[in-house]
C-alpha cells in the first residue's frame, strides 16, 4: 500500500509535488481511512482536482512510471533505449529528475528514491538510486547505487545476493537496480514487489489511455471470461446502477485464419430483462457511458479483490455525477474492499468534494507565466476546517486551482 509519492522536474512539475496518503489522528473515524500494518493511518482514496491543462494527469503519471521503472525496466527495454519519461520542458536549467515513493509491504515500510540526470546526448539516465527499509524510527538502506560519470558504485546489505552477482548487470543507465535484483530472483525484492505489481491504471507516458473503443471491450471481456469471480461482481454493480442491464454474457469466437493474433476473440453482450423476458444486446450498441463503466471496472475490481492501487485519470468521463460516490463507496466499504485497496484519481466532477475529507483532496494549478504546475493537499492550506463546505469554497476560488476565465 502507498504511504506517499513525490516527483520533481517531472513533466510539468519543476519543483517537488507530493501526494501523501498518510493522515493524522484528527482525521474522521470513518471507513474512508484505515490503520496499516505499521500503525500508520492511511486514506483509501486521494482525488486530484484542477483546471484543464494544470498538470493533473502528469501528477498521476508518477506512480505508474515508478512501478514500471522499479519492476520492469531491466527486462522490458534494451540497453540502448531511452527512458520514456520527460523532464520539465520550459526552462534552460539542467536539473535532475527526482522521484520517491514510500510504500508498505509484508508489514515493512520501504522508501525508494530515484534521481535521473541528463547525459551528453540529452537522454536521461540513473544518477542515484536507493531502496531503504524502516527499522524502528529510522531508515537503513538495502541497496544504493550512484553514478560517478563512468560506472556505478553499488552497495548492498540485508539482501540474499552478493555484489559480484549484480555488479555487471547493474551498470545500465536506463534500468533500475531494483529491476535487476527482481530479474535475478532476489527473495527480498521479489517479496517487496508484490504490492507494486497490483497497480491498475489508464495512464501511460503520453497520458490517459482511451477506454471505450471496441478493442478494449474485447480485452476486458476476455478478463471477465477468465475470472468468473470478477464477472459476477461487475454484473452486480452494473445491474445496481440503473443502466437497464440485468447482467452480461461473454461470447467467444475463434480468430480468423488470416489474423496474426491467434486465439479466441471475446465479445460482451448485455442482458436486458423486460417483463420477465431476457433480450441480448452487443455491448458495441450500449451507451457510451455503459461501455466506459464496463472498461473502468476492469481497472477497479481487481484491486478490490486482491489489494493494491488503481490510478485513474478523468474518473468521471461519460458517467453521471451520481455514479461517482457509488464507485467510491466500493473502496470505503470493508465488505467490498477487504484488503484496503487504494484509489488515486483525477476528476472534474467537483461535487465529489462534499464527500471527502480535506486530507483526501489534492489541488493542482499551473502558473500562467512559467507553465509550472504546483500541487498541494487541501489540509496544507491555513484555515481550512473539516466542517467547511469544500465544494462551495472551491467553486468560489477560495482554494485556488480553478480556471482563470
Amino acid at each position: 500500500m502507498i504511504h506517499s509519492f513525490s516527483a520533481a522536474n517531472f513533466f510539468s512539475f519543476k519543483d517537488t509535488a507530493e501526494v501523501p496518503f498518510q493522515v493524522g489522528a484528527g482525521a474522521p473515524d470513518t471507513e474512508q481511512f484505515f490503520i496499516s500494518g505499521t500503525g500508520q493511518r492511511l486514506s483509501k482514496v486521494q482525488v486530484v482536482i484542477g483546471p484543464n491543462g494544470s498538470g493533473k494527469t502528469n501528477l498521476l503519471k508518477a506512480l505508474p512510471f515508478l512501478r514500471y521503472f522499479m519492476l520492469s525496466s531491466f527486462s522490458r527495454i534494451d540497453p540502448e533505449d531511452r527512458i520514456l519519461v520527460s523532464a520539465f520542458s520550459f526552462s534552460r536549467e539542467t536539473m535532475p529528475m527526482c522521484l520517491c515513493i514510500e510504500f508498505e509491504e509484508g508489514g515493512g515500510l520501504y522508501k525508494y528514491e530515484l534521481v535521473l540526470g541528463q547525459d551528453s546526448d540529452s537522454d536521461l539516465g540513473v544518477n542515484r538510486e536507493q531502496l531503504s527499509k524502516k527499522y524502528e524510527k529510522s531508515y537503513r538502506y538495502l541497496f544504493k547505487r550512484e553514478y560517478d560519470g563512468g560506472s556505478y558504485k553499488i552497495a548492498l546489505q540485508d539482501l540474499s545476493v552478493s555484489l559480484k552477482d549484480v555488479h555487471a548487470l547493474g551498470q545500465r543507465r536506463n534500468a533500475s537496480l531494483f529491476s535487476v535484483l527482481r530479474h535475478i530472483g532476489t527473495p527480498e525484492i521479489t517479496a517487496i514487489s508484490n504490492g507494486l505489481q497490483k497497480m491498475y491504471t489508464n495512464v501511460d507516458y503520453i497520458g490517459k489511455v482511451d477506454s471505450g473503443h471496441f478493442g478494449n471491450l474485447g480485452t476486458v471481456a476476455k478478463l471477465y471470461a477468465q475470472r468468473p469471480e470478477l464477472k459476477d461482481f461487475v454484473e452486480s454493480i452494473l445491474s445496481d446502477l440503473d443502466l437497464g442491464l440485468s447482467g452480461f454474457e461473454i461470447e467467444e469466437y475463434p480468430a480468423p485464419d488470416d489474423d496474426e493474433q491467434k486465439g479466441s476473440r471475446f465479445f460482451p453482450v448485455g442482458i436486458h430483462t423486460i417483463n420477465g423476458e431476457s433480450y441480448p444486446l452487443r455491448f458495441a450498441f450500449e451507451s457510451t457511458g455503459t461501455k466506459k463503466l464496463f472498461v473502468l471496472l476492469a481497472k477497479i475490481v481487481p484491486v478490490l479483490f486482491e489489494g493494491g492501487v488503481a490510478v485513474i485519470d478523468e474518473f468521471e468521463t461519460d458517467l453521471h455525477p451520481h455514479m461517482i460516490p457509488r464507485l467510491l463507496d466500493l473502496f470505503f466499504d470493508p465488505v467490498t474492499n477487504p484488503h484496503n485497496a487504494q484509489l488515486l484519481f483525477s476528476c472534474h466532477a467537483t461535487e465529489i468534494l462534499q464527500r471527502l475529507d480535506k486530507t483526501q483532496i489534492n489541488l493542482v494549478e499551473k502558473d500562467s507565466e512559467t507553465c509550472e504546475s504546483e500541487a498541494y493537499r487541501l489540509d496544507q492550506l491555513k484555515g481550512v476546517r473539516r466542517d467547511d463546505n469544500f465544494y462551495a469554497k472551491y467553486m468560489s476560488s477560495v482554494y485556488g486551482a480553478v480556471p482563470n476565465i
